[in-house]
């Protein structure tokens, strides 16, 4: 019996593409140096998934047992929303 795994990333959809939500501990993604909880998965076996959903980028993690599975991810990426404040022109 050949059974489906996964490598242990929650994905999220957001605005600017598919996010790690979580990582599950003792996955193979836990053990993987570079991946963290807040980066962006660009692709997946050498596949662009920027434009894809975070269910659809999950079904290609999946796979048989053992097998192997490439990600790319964009690391580091912050969005701050800054609030900005407008000048009073008539009073300059």
């Amino acid at each position: 019996i050949d059974f489906e795994a996964g490598v242990g990333l929650v994905l999220q959809d957001e605005f600017h593409g598919v996010m790690i939500e979580m990582i599950e501990a003792g996955s193979s993604a836990a053990e993987a140096k570079g991946i963290s909880r807040g980066d962006y998965v660009l692709e997946v076996n050498n596949s662009d998934v920027t434009n894809r959903s975070a269910d659809q980028v999950e079904s290609l993690l999946l796979g048989k047992e053992g097998t192997t599975v490439t990600v790319v991810v964009q690391v580091n990426v912050v969005f701050c929303p800054a609030p900005l404040c407008l000048p009073d022109l008539q009073n300059n």
